[in-house]
């Protein structure tokens, strides 16, 4: 296969773009072995052109994808291999996908959906193809188990789900390959962008979302007092705290999780409204333990004061 690899590290994170093209020579850096992740294998004698143009993170991938007739295998056995989703998107011409001998169901426009595992997977192109890769680790998720069917069935059906395709292909074509200082941010921002997919699918009971909205006020009347927890909450809604953590699960996040969030919200407003008061103040009042909590927080949630 004539392929030639174009890479370069964007960050010292692990974080980077590559390239694999065919046609023009470009210089390479530090080569990804494709074929240590992909087997090829050329279909009626065609030389197997495949074409990725992708930005990899530690538990991500963005990929754009074109390919000539070819089949691929990818073995998932390797360490972290097997705990992805992986969300294949078919714009373009044909793709068949098969986990473990099996074929893969697809959704209307070729949408497919794999699920964690070290199950084998064959993709099969038949003729020219166009699409759009995206893997993310479902430890990005937790506590969302999606389920791959629904994941499947939901994702394009939703306006959210089409949007958020959109915005990955957007990062794709206006970064040049250079994200500097913004890495943690975009990271950030793909992360958000894999729980919004998740949640499109994710169906909540009437019941747990009543307990949530109620959860929900009572911890923003209460996140200042720096002693306000998880169980002191569930003790004011009178549930236990398995039912609470349920309901707050069933929406994609944690309740010790939104405390500080409230906490965090509470005090970027404070030090953006009174720029003349200490940060160590404001911790105090918005129930942290210290400055360095506050900072903590407001680094979490991507959060930065005018000051």
């Amino acid at each position: 296969m004539n392929t030639e690899l174009d890479t370069g590290d964007v960050s010292a994170t692990q974080h980077s773009r590559h390239r694999l093209n065919w046609g023009a020579r470009t210089p390479t850096q530090t080569p990804i072995d494709f074929h240590r992740m992909f087997q090829l294998f050329p279909r009626d004698g065609d030389p197997g052109r495949v074409a990725i143009n992708a930005l990899l993170f530690d538990s991500f991938t963005i990929a754009q994808f074109k390919c000539g007739p070819v089949s691929m295998v990818r073995e998932r056995r390797a360490v972290g291999s097997g705990e992805r989703f992986w969300l294949i998107l078919c714009t373009k011409g044909r793709l068949d996908i098969s986990m473990a001998g099996k074929p893969l169901a697809a959704f209307s426009e070729q949408f497919f959906v794999v699920p964690p595992g070290d199950e084998r997977l064959t993709f099969m192109v038949p003729e020219y193809c166009e699409g759009m890769l995206f893997t993310f680790h479902r430890s990005e998720v937790e506590p969302l188990r999606p389920e791959a069917a629904k994941l499947r069935e939901e994702t394009l059906r939703a306006p959210l789900g089409r949007a958020s395709f959109g915005y990955l292909k957007g990062i794709l074509d206006s970064d040049s390959g250079t994200i500097g200082d913004d890495t943690t941010t975009l990271r950030t921002l793909v992360r958000e962008v894999a729980r919004a997919i998740v949640r499109t699918s994710t169906v909540v009971d009437p019941a747990t979302e009543c307990l949530f909205e109620s959860a929900q006020w009572v911890l923003q009347a209460e996140f200042t007092n720096p002693e306000f927890n998880a169980a002191q909450l569930a003790q004011r809604l009178g549930v236990s705290r398995s039912t609470l953590d349920r309901a707050y699960s069933a929406r994609g996040c944690r309740i010790a999780q939104e405390i500080r969030r409230a906490r965090a919200e509470y005090a970027k407003s404070r030090l953006d409204l009174y720029p003349s008061w200490s940060r160590s103040l404001v911790a105090h009042l918005a129930g942290f333990g210290s400055g360095v909590s506050l900072r903590r927080a407001l680094e979490e949630f991507n959060l930065k004061p005018s000051r």
